[in-house]
């Protein structure tokens, strides 16, 4: 299932395909009037358009995350593990990263991706990661950091609660023995002083 951040960058290829609409953002607008027959074009230097390759198109972005999004976690870590460190490798793999079963610590890892090849992009290929890719991807991690900072407090406060409770029906056991012994001395006594009685008469 593709996250928020990709659904989003298939809405902005799309949209720089059909309309040349105000929301759309520079980097879109401007490649749809340059290129409007090629397709959205990243790369802008020829050193990039060998890099990239096919990703120097924003479609083939859209396509190739529409190809892996039915994949599970474990068949695109498979696919990331056999991938280098070169450019295209990287943005592959931070592709592969974008989906909603990805653990946290792999998101946290293709943010570095991000980091480690924008110097390396045209304007407009780090534009969409930067916008599309890295800020959306670090809103997610942070809500789930978020999210799993308010489960341990709820979990600890839990406990403490559990603590509370058992704490509570120690003292209420220990109470119950205690007046159980208090009434025990009481019949002992009440029971003495009718012997008494009896023997006095």
């Amino acid at each position: 299932m593709l996250n928020p951040c990709m659904r989003i960058m298939a809405s902005i290829a799309l949209a720089g395909l059909l309309s040349g609409c105000e929301l759309v953002p520079k980097f879109v607008k401007d490649a749809q009037q340059d290129q409007a027959s090629n397709g959205i074009q990243l790369c802008m230097s020829e050193d990039n358009k060998v890099e990239f390759s096919e990703f120097c198109k924003l479609e083939n972005w859209l396509i190739f995350t529409l190809e892996t999004e039915q994949q599970e976690w474990s068949q695109r870590k498979s696919k990331i593990a056999v991938l280098g460190d070169n450019p295209r490798d990287l943005l592959i793999k931070i592709l592969l990263s974008q989906y909603q079963d990805t653990p946290y610590q792999n998101r946290l890892r293709a943010q570095n991706w991000v980091l480690k090849l924008l110097p390396k992009v045209d304007p407009d290929m780090r534009e969409l990661l930067k916008s599309i890719v890295y800020n959306n991807s670090q809103q997610l991690l942070e809500y789930e950091s978020a999210i799993t900072l308010i489960s341990r407090v709820n979990v600890r406060q839990e406990k403490t609660i559990q603590d509370l409770q058992i704490q509570l029906q120690e003292r209420e056991d220990r109470l119950q023995k205690q007046q159980d012994q208090v009434e025990q001395l009481l019949k002992i006594e009440s029971d003495l002083i009718e012997q008494n009685r009896g023997s006095t008469r």
